[in-house]
């Protein structure tokens, strides 16, 4: 059969059309329900119906209120060695606050001037429809491609793509504690000795345009509380007290005077931040005898949870012993290293966007650092973050477009790359 370039330029315009349609309502079916954290609100239904009809293998299970989903597709039949890409990602969002205060309804899944509104829709229901619309077309694609192709007289074979093993891992817990997400879901594909070769994490990660970024790792975070006693008294007879808040004030500067690393390049250094000090005195006649500092910190591979808890102890009891320190939500950092994955996903960016991709690791901390114990390389990719988390969070009707298309560039790209 002779296959016009016309005919293959339409072919293409169609396959591009579906793509885009699909990202949109996808997205705009996820954004109407009301999963804020924990809940899921039938969005993992609805997912696990549609990659059940591509033949996925799907499995939703709840852990402490937590809904979380696994999906699975066993690529080529008989060949245990073929490789596994897996996108992962989260169907909670937090809560829209003043919901009067949008421009348009949190849950309406809303249009205006070629943006799409809604919360969660960057933070990351967008990611999520963009990759299901993305693998929607690898399978279309797949059952429409020709066997052969006729030129010049010459018929050339044109084998099938052959697909990879998939899978799609999600939780409603990822804006919360995210004890029981992510981590569970990590803790079974252990158990079944699983191992991911690339998985794609859809948390936002664009800056300006469209693939400008992708996340390699993040910074390791720990929240801690601090406690110095003293001896309650009457501030006219201050030799009969012991302020706890002046003792408090000289362990303060001590932490103050620590030296974190400044970073590399890829990874942003280690900081230290006071986030409250209570003394809990509602008088203007008393010494207080307790005070209380609240602090975060943000650290980057050069340390270690341990090596932080050392370094505290050890600064504060230089200055007191009168001391109590507790800590609480540690988020351990993860780098992927993988240069030659890395170097993949690079050049799939670039050949996809025409822009060549910086590496970065900043932000908060995202369930990345769980997967990373299954996967030779995580990466997070996505859209702007710009509106995350804010009234009115919205992101480029277009953006979301060419997002999926990313990712279907990606899927096939992989797909071709093999071992």
């Amino acid at each position: 059969m002779q296959i016009s370039i016309e005919h293959t330029a339409h072919h293409i315009v169609r396959e591009i059309s579906t793509l885009s349609q699909n990202a949109l309502h996808f997205t705009q079916t996820l954004l109407r329900q009301e999963s804020i954290t924990p809940q899921d609100a039938g969005c993992q239904q609805w997912i696990a119906k549609h990659l059940q009809s591509l033949g996925f293998e799907t499995e939703i299970y709840k852990a402490q209120g937590v809904t979380n989903f696994i999906a699975c597709y066993s690529g080529i039949e008989n060949d245990i060695d073929q490789p596994c890409l897996a996108f992962a990602g989260h169907t909670d969002v937090v809560p829209a606050g003043q919901v009067e205060s949008w421009k348009l309804h949190p849950f309406a899944a809303h249009q205006d001037s070629g943006k799409l509104y809604g919360r969660g829709v960057a933070d990351m229901k967008g990611g999520i429809g963009a990759f299901l619309a993305a693998i929607t077309q690898v399978f279309q694609v797949q059952t429409t491609q020709k066997s052969s192709i006729q030129k010049n007289n010459q018929r050339y074979d044109c084998p099938k793509l052959k697909l990879p093993k998939m899978m799609v891992l999600l939780t409603s817990d990822e804006e919360g504690e995210a004890a029981f997400g992510t981590r569970t879901i990590v803790d079974k594909l252990k158990q079944r000795q699983a191992k991911i070769d690339l998985c794609i994490v859809g948390e936002p990660t664009t800056r300006y345009q469209l693939g400008d970024t992708f996340k390699v790792g993040r910074r390791g975070a720990i929240s801690g509380q601090c406690t110095v006693y003293g001896k309650q008294g009457h501030v006219a007879y201050p030799q009969s007290g012991d302020n706890a808040v002046h003792k408090m004030a000289k362990v303060l500067n001590a932490l103050l005077e620590i030296e974190w690393d400044s970073g590399t390049e890829q990874c942003p250094g280690t900081t230290f931040q006071i986030t409250g000090i209570d003394s809990g005195v509602q008088t203007d006649n008393m010494i207080p005898a307790q005070c209380h500092i609240y602090f975060n910190v943000r650290y980057s591979h050069a340390w270690t949870e341990a090596d932080l808890h050392q370094v505290f102890e050890k600064t504060i009891q230089s200055v007191t012993s009168d001391v109590e320190l507790s800590w609480e939500r540690p988020c351990q950092p993860y780098l992927t290293t993988n240069e030659s994955m890395l170097k993949f996903v690079e050049n799939s960016l670039h050949k996809s966007t025409g822009i060549q991709a910086i590496r970065s690791t900043s932000g908060g901390t995202s369930d990345g650092r769980f997967l990373h114990e299954v996967a030779d390389c995580v990466v997070e990719l996505g859209l702007n973050a710009s509106t995350i988390h804010q009234i009115n969070e919205h992101v480029a009707i277009s953006e979301l477009e060419q997002l999926a298309k990313v990712y279907f560039d990606l899927i096939q790209d992989f797909a071709r790359r093999g071992k």
